[in-house]
């Protein structure tokens, strides 16, 4: 999530200012929705085999090193 996004990101709210934002391509897609509270949440979604979510070794109930987990892989081009 990205917290008041008019006054701190207002380039993103320049680029998604009619509230939703997609990408798709190549079985990976990034979404933004714009909230009524000010804040943007971030989707990201891609194709992967049913077993990785046990495998992957993301550690889901720790949400900040999740969050630097997709962070880092997404620079790197992920291939889950």
């Amino acid at each position: 999530m990205l917290q008041d996004v008019k006054t701190k990101h207002s380039e993103i709210t320049a680029f998604n200012s009619r509230g939703k934002l997609f990408a798709l391509s190549d079985h990976k897609g990034i979404m933004a929705q714009l909230n009524g509270d000010g804040n943007t949440l971030v989707y990201l979604s891609f194709k992967a085999a049913k077993e990785w979510l046990d495998t992957c070794g993301i550690p889901f109930d720790q949400p900040q090193e999740t969050k630097m987990y997709f962070l880092n892989n997404l620079k790197t081009g992920m291939n889950p």
